[in-house]
């Protein structure tokens, strides 16, 4: 097993190091088939791993911030495989969720002869298999925005999108689906609208299978963010609604829901109808009363922020983290709420300034210890940093380079944080030779970052990289990837360690 995922993962990268494998296992297949001259051949063997561990010390080019000492053992025994099959056409805006039982849902787009098709795939991790892709929407002649889809831990969810049968406005539209049955209901418009346009749909769903839904509506004067709510009693939807406005033109809401299905709320928007500098704002909304609280500033400076990301724990405790745009520089920022004292703690600056830093991700653990990623390209190439936020000591660690050579650009990907507290960073980045995609895992116990590999290309682009991991620490991951004449979703699916 060991030498056969280090033969998988080396010989791609390094011709010498595949060698000394080679002369390794070949070692000790002859030592364990002849059984002779066993002086020379153990002198044989120690020189070869000898070997080896200088080798694979050297040969990745992606890896090796301070503390790391290990390979991360990334999908053994897997291959990347095709979830979508749009003949001729264009796949493309892949998202994904998992269950408590490791069951993926997977949405994505496929424009194919001037329709745009919404297809949904299942992978069933009973049967270790992807279970085929079912249409949920197509559109003749005009757009789909990119789909979101959220689940809980049963496997019922919905899937969410904006699309319009004209390019003049587009209407948020959502479809159930539900586990028991393995089926999708028909889809259906959240909103009455034929005259503006909506985008960033967004959706989370309890374990009740109560849901709601958030998007932003352009009228043609001013964007407001709207929202509407499935009561799972019913089974129905309430009428759609929208906040009103305590800033200018407000834009990409964000939601994330705790376990007793209450939900907290951001976005960024203008400081007026006038303003250029933007900022983020947030609502939370509280189950047990069925009530919103006012808009609360969660950010505010004389610079710009954008894309704002939120993780929360089983406590209900809300992180979101985003990047200020200044004449200085660009800095990544954090902001903590604190579900007992029901209070944001203050926004704080985790970075000095960066050149042209990527959107941050984000990812929480049960126990509120956090973990962002971002990515940043300045006159040395493009390089993948990692932050971690203690909760018991409640502090930030010092910003960690994932990738120890700076390639040309990277982007900040995926970041996963599993039940035993282990981190799994996921990103795209490209040089010379191309795209590849890379993966480093924090191993909770060993206190420190993998050595990165990569798991994928060059030779293609790759975009939209998502991972899940599952309570038996199996591992799935889905990517856009384009190739020399098609474009696909793709998936990985395997055990996370040996």
């Amino acid at each position: 097993m060991l030498f056969r995922n280090l033969y998988r993962i080396v010989l791609p990268k390094n011709k010498f190091c595949s060698v000394i494998i080679v002369l390794t296992t070949a070692t000790f297949s002859f030592e364990i088939r002849k059984r002779i001259k066993m002086k020379t051949s153990l002198k044989l063997l120690f020189f070869s791993l000898s070997l080896l561990q200088l080798c694979l010390l050297t040969s990745c080019g992606g890896g090796g911030g301070g503390g790391q000492s290990y390979s991360a053992p990334a999908f053994l025994d897997a291959e990347a495989v095709s979830v979508s099959s749009c003949s001729n056409g264009y796949a493309s805006s892949p998202d994904m969720a998992m269950d408590a039982n490791g069951n993926v849902s997977v949405v994505y787009i496929c424009w194919q002869d001037n329709i745009y098709h919404l297809f949904a795939n299942y992978f069933d991790t009973d049967r270790h298999r992807w279970t085929g892709q079912v249409a949920l929407e197509s559109v003749d002649n005009a757009s789909l925005s990119a789909p979101q889809v959220s689940v809980n831990a049963a496997g019922d969810g919905f899937a969410i999108w904006t699309s319009g049968e004209t390019s003049d406005f587009h209407t948020t539209y959502v479809a159930r689906y539900d586990a028991a049955s393995s089926s999708w209901q028909a889809p259906q418009a959240l909103e009455d609208n034929s005259t503006d346009n909506s985008y960033n749909a967004q959706i989370v769903v309890d374990d009740n299978g109560n849901a709601l839904a958030t998007w932003y509506r352009w009228d043609g004067e001013i964007s407001r963010i709207w929202i509407n709510r499935y009561d799972a009693e019913t089974s129905s939807w309430g009428t759609a609604s929208y906040f009103d406005l305590e800033s200018g033109n407000a834009y990409v809401p964000q939601l994330v829901m705790d376990d007793a299905g209450n939900v907290m709320l951001v976005w960024y928007a203008y400081a007026s109808a006038s303003d250029t500098t933007r900022s983020v704002w947030a609502r939370r909304y509280t189950a047990a009363d069925d009530s919103w609280s006012t808009a609360e500033l969660i950010e505010e400076s004389a610079d710009t922020a954008l894309s704002p990301e939120m993780a929360i724990d089983s406590l209900g405790n809300v992180f979101v983290t985003w990047f200020h745009s200044s004449s200085t520089g660009k800095t990544i920022w954090v902001n903590r709420f604190d579900a007992e004292t029901a209070a944001w703690e203050g926004a704080q600056q985790l970075t000095t300034p960066l050149n042209f830093p990527r959107y941050p991700v984000i990812a929480t653990d049960s126990q509120g210890d956090v973990v962002i990623v971002w990515s940043n390209v300045d006159d040395d190439g493009g390089t993948v940093w990692t932050s971690r936020y203690d909760a018991d000591s409640s502090s930030w660690s010092a910003a960690e380079q994932l990738n120890s050579t700076a390639c040309t650009r990277a982007h900040s990907g995926s970041v996963y944080i599993d039940s035993q507290d282990n981190v799994y960073a996921f990103w795209p980045q490209f040089d010379d030779s191309g795209y590849t995609l890379w993966f480093s895992s924090y191993r909770a116990d060993e206190g420190s970052w993998s050595t990165a590999i990569d798991i994928a290309g060059p030779d293609v682009t790759i975009s939209y990289p998502q991972i899940r991991i599952d309570r038996y620490n199996r591992g799935t991951a889905v990517w856009f990837q384009r190739n020399a004449d098609s474009t696909t979703i793709m998936a990985l699916y395997g055990e996370m360690t040996e």
